[in-house]
């Protein structure tokens, strides 16, 4: 990588992970502080950096993530059982979490009906939310919703001042299954899975269970 896009890499994840900014936020802060001259780092390059920066500087990281995908593989359990099918994506996947981040889910279908059918079974109260903007993929809607922590659960520790953990489900066209560009060639902080860009319930757990065995 060029050390110039790998400084700004390095600076956008101190703020993103430090001072809990947004990754737009992060992104404009770049720029005023390096200016616009400066070749502006991938999302790819960003991500990296995060991983990077919470490996070195933030020694429960390993903990929170699992808590994260441990909430995760719940969630995608009782969906399931009310008939969706959801993957997990986003930074709880690809390890770039901090406790800033929520759950990104993913489901595919004929129509967002069926994920808010499935979500009103399960006495969930979402709300429509705006979907996130992700290159040749094509929500057709995209629903969110407040979690509760469990008390004495490893996330309720880890977290000891949050009440709540977001969940996002974005309701995708069944054309768009064969779409994953999430997907990245694993950095050195990432496994296969981690970098696939869409984990299953069962890559989700295959995942949990060799990262319980080897929690570095």
């Amino acid at each position: 990588m060029d050390t110039e896009i790998e400084e700004a890499a390095a600076y956008a994840a101190r703020l993103i992970v430090d001072q809990h900014c947004s990754w737009a936020l992060a992104r404009t802060k770049l720029t005023e502080a390096f200016g616009k001259r400066c070749p502006m780092p991938s999302g790819a390059d960003v991500e990296t950096a995060v991983r990077e920066h919470l490996s070195i500087f933030y020694p429960d990281h390993p903990a929170l993530l699992a808590a994260l995908r441990a909430e995760a593989a719940a969630v995608m359990r009782d969906l399931a059982e009310a008939g969706i099918t959801a993957y997990l994506a986003g930074p709880v996947l690809n390890g770039a979490a901090t406790d800033d981040s929520n759950i990104t889910l993913e489901c595919f279908a004929e129509s967002g009906k069926d994920a808010e059918l499935a979500l009103l079974n399960l006495n969930i109260n979402w709300e429509p939310i705006d979907p996130q903007a992700t290159p040749s993929l094509h929500p057709m809607e995209a629903l969110g919703w407040l979690r509760p922590i469990r008390r004495g659960s490893p996330l309720s520790r880890l977290l000891p001042f949050a009440h709540s953990v977001g969940v996002s489900l974005e309701v995708l066209p069944l054309r768009d299954l064969g779409a994953n560009p999430r997907k990245r060639a694993p950095d050195i902080y990432q496994t296969d899975i981690e970098a696939s860009g869409r984990a299953s319930l069962d890559d989700l757990l295959s995942l949990l269970r060799d990262t319980a065995h080897h929690p570095d």
